[in-house]
């Protein structure tokens, strides 16, 4: 689910949807068997809007860059002869940074939009051991130091752009204060204090926060009052607090407090 700066709302479906909510207009973005690779006619993992009025939609068929005026599209896919494209046909996040390159990550691979025109790619390996079809879908964010962190099955890892160097965060169960788990769902800055704590959410280790100082993460899991260990997604409110969705349910967490309040059926959902 993507808003653009228009409110118009993108959705993904399996395939991809735009609902303008001023008009109530849903438009489908299904065409003929005969073009899988037409843009939105495929699965789309993430979007990120590139002014004016264009998307870079990360999908399972490549990267794609959508004039939302004229519907024109251009999609980026990997070939296998072409070292300097593509590395990999599946493309899971996409954002832009903040001088205006896109950046998009595949399964084990961090790329960066060089050259648009001729669609070539700077390339790093972000995974320390290859993998294919991970359950584990990689995401990334920037921080207001302008380094990428990106999440995987290979836990998580520090990508800095002027370097091109990466820093990793492993489980080890020989150090208390490492990563709990592996499987990384969801990554985001801390409210209050962006430059120092990041919050990541784990497929089976809980919540975890990291101290970008001392590389050290504090570990919050069903013991602490979260309702189960897998974190899919995480949110922050205007409060500071955190919004957690799990297997079960869906749970509010206050730093300040390090309470949880968890909501489930009995609440509605």
């Amino acid at each position: 689910l993507f808003e653009d700066l228009s409110g118009t709302l993108w959705i993904d479906a399996g395939l991809l949807y735009r609902w303008n909510r001023a008009t109530g207009e849903l438009k489908s973005f299904e065409t003929n068997s005969n073009r899988p690779n037409d843009f939105g006619n495929v699965a789309v993992w993430s979007i990120v809007e590139d002014p004016p009025g264009s998307l870079w939609a990360a999908s399972v068929s490549g990267l794609y860059h959508y004039e939302i005026a004229t519907g024109r599209f251009r999609q980026y896919r990997y070939d296998p002869a072409d070292s300097t494209g593509l590395p990999e046909q599946s493309v899971y996040d996409v954002f832009r940074d903040r001088t205006g390159v896109i950046w998009a990550v595949t399964e084990n691979y961090l790329v960066r939009l060089a050259d648009p025109e001729r669609g070539r790619f700077q390339i790093y390996r972000h995974k320390q051991r290859p993998t294919a079809r991970q359950w584990i879908f990689p995401s990334m964010i920037q921080d207001s130091t302008g380094a990428i962190w990106l999440g995987s099955d290979q836990g998580l890892a520090r990508f800095d752009p002027k370097t091109g160097t990466f820093r990793h965060f492993r489980h080890d169960p020989r150090v208390p204060g490492s990563l709990s788990h592996d499987a990384i769902r969801a990554i985001l800055p801390d409210p209050q204090q962006p430059n120092r704590y990041l919050w990541v959410g784990t497929a089976g280790g809980g919540l975890n926060r990291l101290d970008a100082g001392s590389g050290t993460f504090v570990h919050f899991t069903e013991r602490d009052g979260l309702p189960n260990d897998v974190v899919y997604a995480i949110l922050a409110d205007s409060a500071g607090r955190l919004w957690l969705s799990t297997n079960k349910g869906l749970s509010r967490f206050d730093p300040a407090t390090r309470q949880f309040r968890n909501y489930d059926i009995n609440d509605g959902l």
